[in-house]
């Protein structure tokens, strides 16, 4: 197969992953949740979709190869967060879409002053649409520091219970679906063992947010680290590209590809089951019990 024809098939792959992604966004979203207008929201859901473009793009400048590019942005779009601020008014998506454009113009622009210009670029911006960042408003807790730090990177909150927000949608899900346990501890240990510090550029994405989002005072309503949200993908499309490149056996592959396939989407449709089911009604229940009390 020629490489036309394999840019070709990717465009049509990275198209058949928007499509599902937006049809979730567009589901019920003037009633989930509720109280909220749907017309605003859809914004959110174009700047998540673009953002996985962004990290299509930026993957494929950073390791050159389309595939990784695609199972990054496979992950993205497929994870708790990006599921559910899609469909929010927040800040969120807008600082998603910003980090990775930074990203993007790290990867893209060699000379120093350009990246420079576009971190300044990158602050003044994050000031006008995130001004809830708490670095804008509050100082470093260092009182709360190391709770808040080993909290962010905790099995709990990674794959078991989201409470960084009232708002947080499926709260019985963390930042990312237990499923991708194994392409992350393959896709860390790519990081580390490869040669080349621009290359390992996603792991100091998620080191650098790490820092700063355990320092907020705000600690669990605070949304910070979900920014890291695009780099865990980007390190997810590079390990299940390791994994499924590693030399097991042919029965062994496949059987653990299937079981794979089968949790993940066990997975999956109980997130969408938690979230257009009982995380609306818990919604519709706090927001009455809000009304009723104050």
């Amino acid at each position: 197969m020629d490489s036309s024809t394999l840019i070709q098939l990717n465009k049509i792959s990275l198209y058949l992953l928007i499509i599902p992604v937006a049809l979730f966004y567009l589901f019920k979203i003037n009633s989930i949740p509720s109280g909220m207008g749907g017309g605003e929201r859809i914004l959110s859901g174009l700047l998540m979709i673009s953002s996985g473009i962004l990290v299509y793009f930026s993957t494929l400048g950073l390791w050159k190869n389309r595939t990784v590019s695609l199972l990054s942005v496979f992950w993205f779009y497929f994870s708790p967060v990006i599921l559910t601020y899609g469909r929010l008014l927040s800040p969120i998506p807008s600082g998603i879409f910003l980090i990775v454009f930074l990203f993007f113009s790290f990867i893209y622009f060699e000379n120093k002053l350009f990246k420079a210009l576009s971190f300044i670029i990158f602050i003044i911006l994050l000031k006008i649409i995130y001004p809830s960042f708490y670095l804008f408003n509050s100082f470093f807790d260092y009182k709360h520091y190391s709770v808040n730090f080993f909290k962010l990177i905790s099995g709990q909150f990674l794959f078991f219970t989201n409470d960084t927000f009232w708002w947080g949608g499926a709260r019985e899900y963390g930042i990312l679906f237990l499923a991708v346990l194994p392409f992350l501890i393959f896709g860390l240990y790519d990081l580390l063992v490869i040669k080349g510090q621009k290359l390992k550029l996603p792991l100091y994405f998620i080191f650098s947010i790490l820092i700063l989002s355990a320092g907020s005072p705000h600690l669990p309503e605070s949304q910070e680290f979900l920014l890291a949200i695009p780099f865990f993908a980007m390190i997810l499309g590079k390990g299940a590209h390791l994994f499924f490149s590693s030399h097991f056996s042919t029965i062994l592959k496949y059987a653990i590809i299937l079981s794979f396939a089968g949790f993940f989407t066990y997975q999956l449709i109980d997130f969408t089951h938690y979230y257009f089911i009982h995380y609306s009604l818990r919604v519709r229940n706090e927001a009455s019990y809000h009304a009723t009390a104050f």
